[in-house]
C-alpha cells in the first residue's frame, strides 16, 4: 500500500492557537465578573428602589442584558480554557481507549471505516475522534494512493516495537 504522508502542520500553529484560547478564556473571566457585578448591582437597585430617577423597566432591561453578557463570558471562559462537561470527557476517554486497543490489534494503522465498524461508532464520531487524536499528537495521518486516510499510531506499529 503506497502511503504518501500529508504535509506536517505549521510548527508554530499550536502555540498561537493556545495563546488565542488563553486570551479568550481570560477575556471571558473578565466579562463574566464585570457582568455579574452589574447584574447584582441592578438587581439590588430594582429591589430596593434606591434610584427613583430610573424606572424599574430600565433596571430589568439592564439585568437581562448583563445576564446575557454574563452567559457570553461563561461561554468564552469554557471555550478558552477548554473546560468540558464531565459526560463528554468520559465519552471521549472511552472512545480513545477503544480506538487505541484497536490500533494495537491492527498494528498501529487504522482507517475511519475500520474504527466505525470495529468500535461501534458512527463514521462522523470515528473521524472526529481520530482527528482529535491527530491534533493531540497521538496519531499521524497518511494518504494512500487511492485517497484513503490512514491514521498511524507511533509506538503501536510493528516497527516501533522492535
Amino acid at each position: 500500500m503506497d502511503q504518501q504522508p500529508l504535509p506536517p502542520a505549521a510548527p508554530d500553529a499550536a502555540p498561537a492557537r493556545s495563546a488565542r484560547r488563553t486570551a479568550l478564556g481570560v477575556a471571558g473571566v473578565v466579562l463574566a465578573l464585570f457582568s455579574l457585578f452589574l447584574v447584582v448591582s441592578y438587581s439590588v437597585e430594582l429591589i430596593t428602589g434606591s434610584d427613583p430617577s430610573t424606572s424599574p423597566g430600565v433596571h430589568a432591561g439592564l439585568i437581562v442584558f448583563f445576564s446575557g453578557t454574563l452567559a457570553a463570558g461563561g461561554w468564552m471562559t469554557r471555550r478558552g480554557f477548554g473546560l468540558r462537561l464531565p459526560g463528554r470527557s468520559a465519552a471521549h476517554l472511552e472512545h480513545e481507549q477503544r480506538i487505541l486497543a484497536l490500533a494495537r490489534a491492527q498494528h498501529g494503522r487504522l482507517t475511519i471505516a475500520e474504527v466505525a465498524a470495529l468500535c461501534g461508532l458512527s463514521l462522523d464520531v470515528s473521524k472526529e475522534e481520530l482527528d482529535r487524536m491527530h491534533r493531540k499528537g497521538i496519531a499521524d495521518i497518511d494518504l494512500t494512493a487511492t485517497g484513503v486516510l490512514v491514521y498511524s499510531f507511533p509506538g503501536l506499529t510493528p516497527d516501533d516495537e522492535g
